[in-house]
């Protein structure tokens, strides 16, 4: 029930953007009941990372039970899978991953493997290959796609799950 919980709460602030409305303050749950997501970001000065910070910030904090933890600037894997064990050591239980590189995508999600912490990519595609060494293993979520769209559709693939979400 906990992985569905943070599954369910992963989603809702990969797929932000889609309603303006706050259904509930984070305040009315209790401290045991808040999740804590680590954000990687390739760099926390760009535009659109400060745009996702302030979204989680002051949406997803303000209406569901997380909070979240921000990495500084991401430039490799090894700095990503640094920033995912410090993320543990602060209680996450997650990461939302905005630096994705596939390079080292097969070490990223070992790590998150040996710390038991689930993996969502937050805006890149998985090559076939990396998608066929990380696709079965349970703490990889998916991918948000937006940039490898159908017809200007966006993609959400929760392997986890075998949903694939479409939207426009």
């Amino acid at each position: 029930m906990k992985k569905k919980i943070l599954s369910l709460t992963l989603c809702a602030a990969l797929l932000g953007g889609m309603s303006t409305s706050v259904c509930a303050a984070a305040e009315d749950y209790s401290e045991d009941e808040i999740h804590t997501i680590g954000v990687a970001m390739y760099d926390p000065d760009s535009a659109e990372m400060e745009m996702f910070g302030d979204y989680y910030r002051d949406y997803i904090e303000e209406g569901f039970p997380v909070k979240f933890i921000f990495s500084g600037k991401i430039t490799d894997a090894q700095s990503e899978c640094d920033f995912i064990e410090e993320a543990k050591e602060n209680g996450a239980e997650g990461i939302i991953s905005f630096a994705g590189f596939a390079d080292g995508l097969q070490d990223v999600i070992k790590t998150c493997e040996k710390e038991e912490m689930y993996y969502a990519l937050g805006s890149n595609s998985v090559s076939d290959e990396n998608y066929e060494a990380i696709k079965d293993n349970p703490w990889y979520m998916g991918s948000v796609d937006f940039r490898q769209s159908y017809a200007a559709f966006g993609r959400v693939q929760l392997s986890q799950f075998g949903y694939h979400l479409y939207f426009g």
